[in-house]
């Protein structure tokens, strides 16, 4: 992530983490007019770069060389609009930095609320944590159903028969970045180690 400003004009990043976790910007390079001396104290006036985590509030002011290659802000919320402005009369080499996402430590995660509703002799109903139909379930939730019972229950009533998982309503997690899941997902795991993950939105 990197910025170039135009003479004169101000730009505005908004960043929002997944469920559960927090931005996180490393600086690579940063380069900004310095400061000057204001009416009481010295201030960014020409040129500066502002976090705004409860935005459009007002937050500290870099420019200069006060941001270090290295140097981390990671951020309290999971939303953080990263505001940049350069008066029309100055030319500088700007800022650039990488973006990661990294765990809330005041998200705790949560065990169980999945329910398993038997129906028939074939028939179970799997569901997510509180769920209604209508309403999210809690953040930082997880839940494990382990099936090797109700498979061999069925098995032994039913011989010769395959486990089947049908949905009536899914809506978990947002597509895949790069092959990967990261904020939210249904696992499965197979005989012999294997495993997948699912996330989509459908019904």
């Amino acid at each position: 992530m990197s910025a170039d400003v135009s003479d004169g004009l101000q730009c505005a990043i908004e960043i929002i983490a997944p469920q559960g976790l927090k931005p996180r910007l490393t600086f690579h390079t940063f380069n900004l007019q310095p400061r000057k001396t204001c009416i009481e104290e010295d201030c960014c006036y020409d040129e500066n770069l502002q976090f705004r985590e409860n935005y459009p509030e007002s937050s500290t002011a870099y420019c200069g060389i006060d941001i270090s290659s290295g140097n981390e802000f990671t951020f309290d919320s999971q939303q953080v609009v990263i505001y940049h402005y350069r008066h029309s009369s100055v030319t500088t080499c700007g800022w650039s930095a990488g973006l990661t996402f990294v765990s809330d430590p005041n998200c705790i995660p949560t065990e169980g609320g999945c329910t398993l509703e038997f129906n028939d002799i074939s028939t179970y109903n799997w569901k997510s944590a509180g769920f209604d139909g209508t309403t999210e379930y809690p953040i930082c939730s997880t839940c494990t159903q382990d099936m090797t019972g109700v498979s061999v229950s069925v098995a032994s009533q039913m011989p010769n028969t395959m486990m089947y998982l049908t949905s009536e309503s899914f809506n978990v997690g947002t597509p895949p970045v790069e092959g990967e899941c990261t904020d939210d997902y249904i696992q499965i795991n197979h005989l012999y180690g294997r495993s997948e993950k699912l996330v989509a939105s459908f019904v």
